[in-house]
């Protein structure tokens, strides 16, 4: 089954069977991939705000090389949606704020990711690029130009300690009944499982305006596309 990475992270805390990641410094990066990782299939999976404590608050999809930096950074090796300035907005999803759920559909053999958040018992609509729609495949995030066959679902929040990404890779109950379109499966039960941090082989059954090397800002948010 899939957890946050034990070994692959930076300033991080696991707990909870390695699905609870609670960052540790306020004076540097702190981040932390999956594992194993994917490399195919159409995929759902939530992460749970359980605490915002800090300013900036992102995830993302992540190839090997990612450094676990900021995923508003223009990191090549990494693209994601981020809410900024404490409790401010996902744009396109609305509110970011402790105790939303952040759903997201990747899609591997399009290399498309969308993501949608669950706020005040309602989740909104699909966003990518723009407002989407995953099983019509429009306007997803296009993060082919990463690194490798190897993904891997990302969280990163910069300087700030004490933040709370809790993962769903559909081992409990979906938020509200889950968001999952038609042609998706939860994250373990999708397929495609890279290799472990070990080398070994993963388990192949069970396993957020657009910019380049750059980002857009509103008072509260900012959504970016690294290339």
């Amino acid at each position: 089954m899939s957890t946050w990475d034990s070994v692959n992270n930076v300033n991080v805390t696991l707990s909870g069977a390695d699905l609870v990641a609670t960052t540790t410094t306020g004076s540097g990066e702190n981040g932390v991939r999956t594992s194993p990782a994917k490399t195919s299939g159409l995929v759902y999976v939530e992460v749970a705000i359980t605490a915002f404590a800090g300013v900036f608050y992102g995830f993302g999809i992540a190839d090997s090389s990612w450094t676990y930096i900021d995923v508003a950074s223009g990191d090549p090796h990494v693209f994601g949606w981020h809410a900024v300035n404490g409790g401010g907005s996902f744009v396109g999803l609305g509110t970011g704020v402790t105790g939303d759920v952040v759903a997201f559909e990747f899609n591997f053999t399009t290399k498309k990711a969308w993501a949608s958040i669950f706020h005040s018992a309602a989740w909104s609509g699909w966003f990518g690029s723009a407002a989407g729609d995953p099983e019509a495949g429009t306007n997803g995030v296009d993060f082919s130009t990463l690194s490798g066959t190897d993904y891997f679902l990302a969280f990163a929040e910069p300087n700030f300690s004490g933040d709370i990404a809790t993962v769903n890779f559909g081992g409990s109950a979906f938020a509200g009944g889950g968001n999952k379109t038609a042609s998706y499966s939860a994250w373990d039960a999708g397929g495609g499982g890279g290799t472990q941090v070990d080398g070994s082989a993963g388990n192949l059954s069970n396993d957020v305006g657009v910019v380049r090397r750059s980002r857009i800002l509103s008072p509260s948010s900012s959504f970016f596309r690294a290339s």
